[in-house]
């Protein structure tokens, strides 16, 4: 999804307007699925392809967690047209994909049909799943934790997230926080990191943009840490729009 104006980060007493922010990618899906060319949905800021970005969080998780979710349940967050669904699906997971457009959602029926969807408001985990448990959670490009500046409302999604999240299950969030005149709030990944009280181990954020070139095979953490923070200058030297990604794992 793409943004159509700024905000100012604010403390969210509701279920925020996500519509402020979608006029754009809305107006593309509506025109995707009505057979014109609707731009790049499928695969919105990937430098490689979406099956190489998995490969790359799962090569991390392996790395700081031992260990990574073989097939099971996924849940792709925000998922547009579905291309991340599908590529969770060649993985090896059972894929549920959810996204508040409906356009979306029907776009995302029509090209890959063999996952399972669902038109719904994704910051609002118990208004739509029910007795539903995965062992993966992806939400990358997710409105919830890169519009609003609101930390208690990022942690208060991520617990509903981690209570649906089996033992030994993997939660991925990957957005680019800065760059390409990004002027909206995100979630504070430091913050983050710091509450123990979550039950979960936390690592990241990473850049993988040069991580992506070593395919993988790499296994130092500090060639990552490096590569990570060579991406991290290319973006300050460039204001390059670069995505970055942060993992929870739920310990059995």
């Amino acid at each position: 999804m793409e943004t159509v104006m700024s905000e100012k980060p604010a403390r969210q007493t509701g279920t925020p307007d996500w519509l402020r922010f979608t006029a754009r990618s809305d107006t593309r899906y509506k025109m995707a699925l009505e057979g014109a060319d609707g731009g790049d949905l499928a695969h919105h800021n990937l430098l490689s392809g979406g099956m190489r970005e998995l490969r790359i969080a799962f090569d991390l998780a392996r790395l700081y967690f031992k260990t990574v979710p073989e097939g099971g349940a996924a849940l792709d967050l925000c998922c547009g047209a579905g291309y991340m669904s599908d590529c969770l699906r060649q993985f090896g997971f059972n894929t549920l994909g959810a996204d508040l457009n409906a356009d979306a959602i029907a776009l995302a029926q029509k090209r890959y049909g063999e996952n399972r969807y669902l038109e719904a408001d994704v910051s609002r985990p118990d208004n739509f799943l029910s007795d539903e448990s995965f062992n993966l959670i992806l939400a990358r490009e997710a409105h919830p934790f890169s519009r609003i500046g609101d930390f208690d409302f990022h942690l208060e999604m991520i617990r509903s997230y981690l209570s649906i999240l089996e033992p030994g299950g993997l939660m991925i969030i990957a957005h680019a926080r800065r760059g390409g005149g990004m002027d909206f709030p995100s979630i504070d990944y430091n913050r983050l990191k710091q509450r123990a009280d979550l039950g979960v181990l936390m690592t990241g954020p990473f850049m993988p943009q040069l991580i992506k070139r070593f395919g993988p095979s790499l296994r130092s953490r500090a060639a990552v840490n490096a590569l990570s923070a060579g991406a991290r200058f290319y973006q300050t030297l460039t204001g390059t729009r670069l995505i970055e990604i942060f993992l929870l794992y739920k310990p059995v």
